[in-house]
């Protein structure tokens, strides 16, 4: 609403005034620890999607990708207490297949899992390597036969000699008196 607003606490419910008296909202009350509710309609359209955010959520939109994907995806659930807190991890890791490709997501993945490494920081330090490797893949023209490597030389020899370098060093010492 962008603007300061009246809370009004009952035993049953929450109310929520304009400091001219007009009714924004009201709740049912909760008394139970850690329980908080919300209505959807209240939340900014990008929130939206949180309340659809749910284990076996995550482990639908990871299994299509592959096993390696769904394994790291269950290991940041059973890396927290709470699997709310796990939740912008495995959008995030689930979001670099959008980003680079759901087969380089696949193998820095698989990587993860041989090293122990199933972390979310893990997959996007190493990502975009298993993603270069695909795209060197992709963009390698197809040779029949190995060319041999051109030999690369200088173009001034010259100006790489003692001589030369020491008379630079003099000249450059002499400017600075």
């Amino acid at each position: 609403m962008k603007q300061k607003v009246e809370v009004r606490a009952a035993s049953s419910t929450l109310k929520v005034y304009t400091l001219s008296g007009t009714l924004v909202c009201e709740w049912k009350r909760s008394y139970n620890q850690g329980y908080w509710s919300t209505n959807p309609d209240h939340l900014p359209h990008k929130y939206k999607e949180y309340l659809q955010w749910s284990l076996p959520g995550f482990q639908r939109w990871a299994s299509p990708i592959g096993p390696r994907t769904r394994i790291v995806i269950d290991q940041q659930f059973k890396s927290v207490q709470f699997p709310a807190q796990a939740f912008r991890k495995c959008q995030g890791i689930l979001s670099f297949a959008k980003r680079y490709s759901q087969k380089a997501l696949e193998s820095c993945c698989q990587e993860a899992v041989l090293r122990g490494s199933c972390s979310y920081t893990y997959v996007k330090n190493t990502l975009v390597t298993f993603f270069d490797e695909e795209e060197t893949r992709r963009e390698a023209p197809l040779v029949e036969k190995e060319q041999e490597p051109q030999p690369v030389y200088k173009s001034n020899d010259s100006q790489f000699s003692l001589d030369a370098l020491l008379t630079k060093q003099e000249a450059s010492n002499g400017k600075k008196h």
